[in-house]
């Protein structure tokens, strides 16, 4: 497979990290999400939040109302996947509000457009028709190509990914021009030495939804942190693979055939949203499923069970109590509740280039 990467792309020498990130997941031929089945899903190579609890689709829904004046907004989901949130969210959507699908996998949106005919699916966010949007990406951005860089005395370098007979290997090169530039905005408080991610790509498809959009809604959820925290990754945990729900694998042994993450900086994210007019607010996936209406929904279910508990209803009971195991998974502190959510608003502009009021 390694040297199958290399004829395939037709070069022997190296390449930076996010290409080879995007050749890894995202070629036709080999590519892990465009090459193979839907991945997500317990049958699959790994779970998200959506696979735990097809409540957290109805949680993201409370979120969706809040932000979508009158339910007019159309609701574009990047990333959609299996469907698994798509699903549970449309279903709380005011009548008549649109739903799109965006994915780069075609057996994805294969499988969304014969379970969700009312959804219209595309290949690109740039095929969404409409003047404002509220856009949902959970576990998204960790699977956006990106560069990696280590901070030097005298600026950066980047890592890039090269042979060593058969083998794949990772060396060091002065950071092109682009990515130095974004460390600069963006990592320049990590120590000397460190290791980071420089997310262009990621902060290109932000920039993409609100130089498309007038009024925009986003929320992004995914597993990350601030420069900062992310500044104490090592080269052995700065990229995260994921099989057959376990991870671990090499993924220069065995490029293509695994997910392929890296951490997302939220601090980069949020600076493009800041920039873009928009008000963002960063906290965990358990505040803000807090927010969103958790623990009503929690007690709802534990009156359930203990109603059904009195009636002899052991099904009902055993479906109550599986609900909440799932529901408590979403805001575990030391799991899903330790994600990070991103959520950005901004209002559309009156004709006069004025701030409309919500």
């Amino acid at each position: 497979m390694q040297s199958l990467v290399h004829n395939r792309i037709g070069i022997s020498g190296p390449i930076s990290f996010d290409v080879f990130m995007e050749l890894c997941l995202y070629d036709p031929s080999f590519g892990f999400f465009s090459a193979g089945a839907v991945r997500p899903g317990q049958a699959g190579d790994f779970v998200t939040s959506p696979e735990i609890s097809p409540l957290f689709g109805s949680l993201i829904g409370t979120w969706v109302s809040q932000v979508s004046p009158g339910g007019r907004w159309p609701l574009v989901e990047i990333g959609a996947g299996s469907g698994a949130l798509l699903l549970p969210l449309a279903a709380t959507l005011s009548d008549g509000q649109d739903t799109w699908a965006v994915e780069r996998s075609e057996a994805s949106l294969e499988l969304i457009a014969s379970i969700m005919p009312e959804a219209t699916v595309a290949a690109s966010i740039s095929e969404v028709d409409s003047g404002d949007v509220v856009v949902v990406m959970n576990e998204v951005l960790d699977n956006v190509p990106a560069a990696l860089v280590r901070r030097t005395e005298t600026g950066w370098d980047e890592m890039v990914v090269d042979r060593d007979g058969d083998a794949l290997v990772l060396a060091e090169v002065p950071a092109r021009t682009e990515v130095a530039a974004w460390a600069d905005s963006y990592l320049d408080s990590i120590p000397v030495g460190s290791v980071a991610s420089a997310q262009l790509a990621a902060s290109a498809l932000v920039q993409e939804i609100f130089e498309q959009f007038d009024g925009v809604a986003v929320c992004m959820i995914d597993y990350g942190g601030s420069s900062q925290e992310l500044s104490a990754r090592t080269e052995v945990d700065l990229v995260r693979t994921y099989r057959h729900q376990r991870t671990g694998f090499d993924f220069l042994a065995h490029p293509g055939e695994t997910d392929l993450t890296v951490d997302v900086n939220t601090d980069a994210i949020a600076a493009m949203g800041r920039a873009k007019g928009a008000q963002v607010t960063v906290r965990t996936q358990r505040e803000f499923l807090n927010e969103c209406g958790v623990q009503p929904m929690l007690k709802d279910i534990r009156d359930r069970e203990n109603a059904a508990a009195r009636a002899g209803d052991v099904m009902s009971q055993l479906k109550a109590r599986s609900e909440a195991v799932g529901l408590r998974a979403l805001v575990d502190p030391s799991g899903f509740g330790s994600f990070k959510v991103v959520t950005m608003t901004r209002k559309p502009a009156n004709r006069d280039g004025a701030a409309a009021s919500s």
